[in-house]
């Protein structure tokens, strides 16, 4: 992985590492991946330095309701509330 590589769907340990170490972001695009039922990226093994933006993937164009989606699916996964919002 280098600096501006894209990889999609599904990240191992040590990509986790290497987009942590590169300074990255990871955008999920959960409303998509819950249409096609693919699963859900699991935000919660990525630790603080990484960030995580949502995209939609071509489903809507609101933000505001791909927001709301991921909290709701981190909340069904056992993540406190507050936890959830950070």
């Amino acid at each position: 992985m280098k600096k501006y590589t894209f990889t999609f769907h599904s990240f191992n340990k040590n990509e986790i590492k290497q987009i942590e170490n590169l300074g990255c972001a990871v955008a999920v695009n959960i409303d998509s991946n819950m249409n096609n039922a693919v699963g859900l990226t699991k935000v919660t093994e990525f630790n603080k330095a990484i960030p995580v933006i949502t995209g939609t993937d071509g489903m809507h164009s609101n933000p505001t309701k791909t927001l709301k989606n991921l909290f709701l699916s981190l909340r069904n996964i056992g993540v406190s509330f507050d936890e959830a919002l950070n």
